[in-house]
C-alpha cells in the first residue's frame, strides 16, 4: 500500500509529464500515481500508453476537458492512500520531497503541506 497518492491532471503537457513521472519514480517512499488526462489533443495520453510510461500508475482518460476541479476529484476518488499530493505535470520532485511532505503531515497540528517551488 502506498504512503501517498500523487494526482496529476494533464492537459496537453506530455513532455513535461514524462519528466514529472521520472522524478516521482525516484521517490524514497511508495507512491500511488494517478494521471488524469483531461481530453488532451497533443497525443500525450497516447504516447504515455505506447511507451508504457504509465505501467506503474493509473491513467484516467477523459474524452473532453472536464475542468481542473472535476479531474482532481476523479483522481482523488480513485486513490486508496491516506494522503494525497496534487502535482502539476510541469513539476519535477526530488527523491525525498514527498517523504518530507508526508512527515510534515504526520504532525497533529498540520492540515496541509506544500513544497518549495523553484523555476527552472
Amino acid at each position: 500500500v502506498a504512503d501517498v497518492a500523487v494526482v496529476i491532471v494533464n492537459y496537453n503537457s506530455g513532455a513535461f509529464l514524462k519528466q514529472c513521472l521520472v522524478g516521482l519514480r525516484q521517490s524514497t517512499i511508495p507512491l500511488e500515481i494517478v494521471v488524469v488526462d483531461n481530453g488532451s489533443i497533443d497525443g500525450s495520453a497516447e504516447s504515455l500508453g505506447k511507451a508504457n510510461e504509465v505501467s506503474d500508475c493509473q491513467l484516467i482518460r477523459n474524452l473532453t476537458n472536464l475542468g481542473f476541479a472535476v479531474a482532481v476529484n476523479q483522481g482523488v476518488q480513485s486513490t486508496t492512500a491516506e494522503d494525497v499530493l496534487l502535482l502539476n505535470p510541469d513539476c519535477i520532485v526530488q527523491p525525498q520531497s514527498v517523504a518530507r511532505l508526508k512527515l510534515a503531515m504526520q504532525r497533529e497540528e498540520c492540515g496541509a503541506a506544500g513544497g518549495l517551488v523553484f523555476d527552472f
